[in-house]
Order: C-alpha cells, then structure tokens, then sequence
C-alpha cells in the first residue's frame, strides 16, 4: 500500500497509487481510471518510499520552476517600468541590484553622442545643451561665437525654454569681449565684459551703495557741519 504501478496504455504513462491490497491478484487504486478497458499489461512496480520520495522530489522541482516564473514576471515588471535602481530577485534566493531601462534611456538622453563631439571640435559647435555657433569675418568684427545652455524644464509664458547664451567677439587684433545674454519670459538681456576689464549691465550695476537698494532715504539738512 502507499506504492505505485507504472504501466503504459496506448504509448501514454500511467501511475496508478495503491489504496489496497484485495489479494494475491486484486488491489483498489487510490483514484479511478477513466481509460478504455484493457488487458494483459506488463507493469512495473515503485515501493512507497521511492514513490513518495519521487512525489517529493517532483513537489520540490515544480515549486522551484513556478518561483523562478513568478520571480521573472516581478523583476521584468520592475525592470521596465520602475525609474531608477532595481533588485533583480533569483531562483536560489539571491539578488543583485542595478539600473531600470527607463533610467539607462534618460540617462543616456543626456549624454553627447561621438557627432556632437565631432561637429563641436570641428566648428565649435555643439548641437544639444550648447546649441549654436554664429561666426562672421564681416566687418569690424573677426569673429563671434555663441554657446548656448538651454534651461530645460523651466518653459516661459509662451512655451518655450529660458537660456543662457554665452557670445565671444573680436573687434580688432585687440580688443575682445564676451557677452552673457539671459533669455526668460520674453526678455533678453545682455552682459557686456571686454579685455580691458570694463562691465556693462543693460540697467546698470547694482552695488552697495546704489540707490535702487537703498531705503528710508532722506535729505541731510545740514550737509556742510
């Protein structure tokens, strides 16, 4: 009792448990068999202890392969939808952890590609975060570039991106000068600092002792004492 009969009926394996042994030529199976009537089969004969070791054997494999199923559907969702690190869980219960295709793709957004670098050391030109390169050999200038940062995320009123443009301009063989422009809301403002160490600001220099700054001002009444 507690064995099985291992017989092959229409080339398909059967394994019949037995429930009790009747006589020296009846037994009752555990469950009914629900094929065709048959007769004068050779069988085979598994004790119940390789038969409930196999049992266990084959509990343990199966509850291993739909652990690895279900652990390969949790990871695969972390994997393409999480931005950011994941941990990546496996069959024998160890783990790893690393990077979700969601953060490899915006990481990788914000890299130079080799073109960029090539048109950059070629021109002076860098079509993505630095964006235009404006030269000119008319006149009295020899020449003038502009790098280009574009504030991303931070749209203005009509939609479109706020930037920080940064232009370098020769007058003469020698005088130079750089002007930072900011661009925000429609306004644009120029920068302007040349070689000899002289500033413009399109409203001035606020300083210390600027009035813009300045509260509770009141005439002195007797200036001269």
């Amino acid at each position: 009792m507690g064995g099985a009969l291992v017989t092959y009926i229409g080339n398909v394996p059967y394994t019949f448990v037995v429930g009790a042994i009747n006589s020296d030529t009846s037994i009752t199976l555990t469950a009914n068999y629900q094929g065709s009537n048959v007769s004068g089969q050779s069988f085979s004969l598994i004790d119940r202890g390789a038969y409930t070791a196999i049992t266990a054997e084959l509990g343990a494999r199966t509850a291993q392969a739909i652990r690895g199923l279900n652990y390969d559907k949790a990871n695969w969702q972390q994997i393409l939808t999480v931005n950011g690190s994941v941990t990546v869980n496996m069959p024998d219960g160890s783990q790893y952890s690393g990077p979700s295709w969601i953060s490899l793709v915006n990481s990788l957004n914000s890299k130079a590609n080799a073109s960029d670098y090539a048109a950059l050391n070629a021109s002076n030109t860098f079509n993505g975060v630095i964006a235009t390169n404006n030269s000119s050999t008319s006149g009295s200038s020899h020449w003038s570039r502009e790098f280009k940062s574009i504030l991303k995320g931070y749209p203005n009123s009509s939609g479109t991106d706020m930037f920080v443009s940064l232009f370098m301009n020769q007058v003469d063989a020698v005088d130079t000068y750089a002007t930072l422009r900011v661009s925000a809301y429609s306004a644009i403002r120029d920068f302007t600092f040349n070689s000899g160490g002289n500033g413009v600001a399109p409203s001035g220099w606020i300083t210390n002792s600027d009035v813009r700054i300045k509260t509770n001002i009141n005439r002195i009444s007797d200036p001269l004492s």
